[in-house]
């Protein structure tokens, strides 16, 4: 197990970005950026062995700075949607840039995921501790976030990703990873035959992509409790789906605690993917709109990676029936989500 320090270049305003591998025993590998602790690649064996690159991203910091795709990145201080772009706290309403329609999208425009974080190299644990020093109103936010992201790899191909965050005033709290996978290799085709396994019985249908509740899966498009392939419904004649351009919806997943909520499966390599949270939701997301060119000059078009993102379900300030992201002093936001990369032996 090492970790190795390289040069990722500077930001477009000339900020030294620091590139972070971690290698294990088998010479499988992770390299994160303090750029947005951003998940920059994950290469893993094939059935055959062959090494690939199973997430979508760039070759330059440059590229990564702005990019509103968010590949990799570290989504906060609220990550997805927040209808009307404001919220009322403690009776006091926070207005928040528009970036999406009439919602505000990741907290942009000055986004965690654009930020240089500090970094501290855990060498005996193979892993990268990043940390962000949040202020008062920042976004738009009440409230100082001092904001803890820690990453470790194993021997096992499992990526432990765990957000911590505490704050000195009562603020709103829901960070994600926007992470794209394609698990026959990153730029090599679409995730339209990959196997997708959700452990969710409920789904939020969506009105100019804000949920209107939560509407069970069973009968529609969105059931994936039972293994198939992404592409399977994804172009079905569904209203839900026409709004979504594709699936960008938040599921309800079922049980709470630490658990395994979902399975990927890439259809060429054999790589698999198993996804253990404890996170209430995740929002699925196909890659409707990509449009950018990515690692080596490979165009990544629509449907070139999916984005499985654990966090709570967006708006959920704006609605009392989700589960609270109010974080108060004294408390601490605390997510484990964990990533294990194997070969799959059969059909999940």
């Amino acid at each position: 197990m090492s970790v190795t320090r390289s040069d990722f270049g500077t930001t477009k305003s000339g900020q030294k970005v620091t590139a972070f591998t971690l290698t294990n025993a088998s010479g499988a590998s992770v390299t994160l950026l303090d750029l947005g602790c951003t998940l920059q690649s994950v290469i893993v064996p094939d059935r055959s062995g062959k090494m690939l690159d199973v997430t979508l991203g760039f070759e330059d910091a440059a590229s990564y700075d702005g990019c509103t795709g968010f590949y990799g990145a570290i989504v906060g201080r609220h990550a997805n949607r927040i209808a009307g772009g404001c919220f009322t706290l403690n009776g006091k309403t926070y207005t928040l840039f528009k970036n999406d329609g009439d919602n505000n999208l990741h907290s942009c425009p000055d986004a965690y995921s654009w930020r240089v974080w500090d970094s501290e190299v855990l060498e005996a644990l193979c892993g990268v501790r990043f940390t962000l020093d949040s202020p008062d109103m920042d976004q738009g936010y009440p409230g100082r976030l001092l904001v803890t992201v820690t990453f470790l790899w194993n021997d096992d191909c499992v990526l432990t990703q765990h957000i911590e965050a505490e704050s000195n005033q009562d603020t709103i709290c829901n960070m994600c990873n926007h992470s794209y996978w394609n698990l026959n290799g990153e730029g090599n085709g679409l995730i339209y035959d990959h196997l997708l396994c959700v452990d969710a019985d409920g789904y939020t249908p969506i009105l100019a992509g804000i949920p209107q509740g939560i509407d069970p899966v069973e009968g529609t498009p969105f059931d994936f409790r039972i293994a198939k392939t992404v592409g399977r419904d994804i172009n079905e004649d569904n209203e839900q789906l026409r709004r979504g351009g594709g699936y960008d919806h938040s599921f309800a997943l079922n049980g709470k605690g630490l658990r395994d909520i979902a399975y990927l499966e890439g259809d060429k390599s054999g790589i698999s993917m198993t996804i253990t949270t404890d996170q209430p939701a995740i929002q699925i997301y196909s890659g409707n709109y990509s449009n950018d060119t990515g690692k080596g000059g490979k165009h990544y078009g629509p449907r070139s990676g999916i984005a499985l993102e654990t966090q709570h379900h967006p708006n959920s300030i704006n609605t009392p029936a989700f589960e609270s992201i109010v974080l108060h002093p004294g408390e601490r936001y605390d997510t484990k989500t964990l990533y294990t990369f194997g070969i799959a032996d059969s059909q999940a």
